[in-house]
């Protein structure tokens, strides 16, 4: 593998950073910057693609809103995203590509669900929940673009990924995800000697992956030449109020609030990860002890997070 060319878009992002950092002593990496390769410019996109020539991608590029931020954005998340993956795939198709490995999200799951944990069978059944519908179309569009590339003769990966959480997230409490946005609530509450203010329901529930662990799934994903849509989760359920007790104690707050109705809401989900451990084996994540690593990284790098 070492002389292959890996392009990874969204290099400077949560999981585009991890896989990065793992895949540097395995392939020749192209990990472009914004101002290298504005994946929203069409002209530029396909320029640097013909320069480069990669032979495989993982596309992890995205625009990411979080509940909140899908509020304030409803349709920006659709539109920009599917000009992200249209500018990017159309552009493999003069070059050869071997495999394509597409990020895609558990919010694209047809809504109310099937049953739990999800099921990759159920992936289509219905439409995604209407408190992330843009992002969540957009990524469901981003499987057929994917799927296209196979008319090239190009071996395809759609990795539908769980809740992530780990250092270089967006740690924005308005369009952040679950656990970031905590964390970053979190050390403003400690600043005011408040309590953490946790959005939803007592019972609300999520499966948390932590970004090292994703990277290393997609990479085996990559390795493998895995061909189909696949679930990229912990397995476990966990209680968003248990993660916010924790996040609480750890940076000695008074407590937690609970703000319900703040966002509309997928109570509970998890995915079920059968097929991703009979291909690569369990992993078994400390919790506790990555989240923490996060909680720190945060602290020591509030200048540099995008929050």
């Amino acid at each position: 593998m070492v002389g292959m060319k890996l392009l990874i878009t969204g290099s400077g992002g949560l999981l585009g950073s991890a896989i990065r950092t793992q895949s540097d002593t395995q392939y020749e990496v192209l990990a472009p910057t914004r101002g290298e390769l504005d994946l929203e410019d069409p002209v530029r996109v396909q320029e640097y693609i013909n320069l480069h020539k990669p032979d495989l991608c993982i596309h992890s590029a995205a625009q990411v809103y979080g509940l909140g931020g899908h509020k304030l954005h409803p349709n920006k998340a659709l539109l920009v995203n599917s000009r992200i993956d249209l500018n990017l795939i159309t552009s493999f198709n003069e070059i050869g590509l071997e495999h394509f490995v597409y990020i895609g999200t558990v919010a694209s799951y047809g809504y109310p669900y099937k049953s739990l944990p999800l099921l990759e069978s159920d992936f289509f059944q219905g439409v995604p929940h209407a408190g992330e519908y843009g992002y969540a179309m957009a990524k469901r569009f981003g499987y057929d673009l994917a799927n296209s590339l196979k008319l090239n003769g190009t071996t395809v990966s759609y990795a539908v990924m769980t809740n992530l959480y780990g250092p270089n997230d967006n740690f924005n409490e308005k369009t952040g995800h679950v656990i970031p946005s905590l964390i970053s609530r979190g050390l403003k509450a400690k600043k005011e000697s408040k309590k953490l203010e946790v959005w939803g329901s007592e019972g609300d529930s999520r499966d948390f992956l932590y970004s090292e662990i994703a990277a290393t799934r997609i990479l085996q994903i990559l390795n493998s030449r895995y061909e189909g849509l696949i679930n990229v989760g912990s397995g476990v359920e966990r209680k968003v109020f248990e993660v916010a007790e924790f996040i609480a104690n750890y940076l000695s707050l008074p407590g937690i609030s609970i703000k319900s109705g703040a966002v509309n809401a997928i109570h509970n989900r998890t995915l079920s990860i059968e097929t991703l451990e009979n291909l690569y084996g369990k992993i078994h994540p400390n919790f506790e002890k990555t989240l923490s690593t996060t909680i720190d990284w945060l602290a020591k790098n509030l200048n540099l997070s995008r929050h």
